[in-house]
């Protein structure tokens, strides 16, 4: 019923709670994107990709396919957790980890990178990721693309 109401752009014509309007929007958001991307399944998950197929007349036999495929579905299906990286690099933890995590997770998403604790390892131990971010290695892997400040 849902995907009839982000048809319809009913959004502020009836009181919808707060997940269904969420739904609804994220529905919307959507009609923009390629579903079959694994980058937009995995940020949208496959119940709201699934959702989304229905207007846009995308096979859900496929969407489910692509989405099985996928390595990961989440940060939490990476192998390597904060504390083991922060072991690796002999390093406590801090805001670095982010930008570890972040780069694993893309890595992994895209298929240049294996989820298992063997290749991530090698992959963070070769880069030679130095978390002042003083060596060449470290700029050409992680460079910042964005500063975010916020409360």
């Amino acid at each position: 019923m849902l995907v009839t109401w982000a048809e319809l752009n009913a959004l502020n014509k009836f009181p919808f709670n707060s997940s269904e309007r969420e739904t609804i929007i994220k529905i919307n958001e959507l009609q923009a994107k390629n579903l079959l991307d694994k980058r937009v399944l995995y940020e949208y998950g496959l119940y709201i990709c699934t959702l989304a197929s229905e207007i846009k007349n995308i096979d859900k036999k496929l969407l489910n396919e692509i989405y099985a495929s996928m390595p990961i579905h989440s940060k939490n299906d990476i192998v390597l957790k904060p504390n083991e990286i922060c072991d690796i690099l002999h390093k406590d933890p801090g805001g670095f980890l982010k930008i570890v995590l972040n780069d694993l997770e893309e890595k992994i998403l895209l298929g240049s990178l294996k989820n298992t604790k063997k290749d991530l390892t090698n992959y963070i131990t070769n880069i030679g990721y130095d978390v002042d971010g003083s060596t060449e290695e470290f700029e050409k892997y992680w460079p910042a693309d964005l500063h975010l400040i916020g409360k």
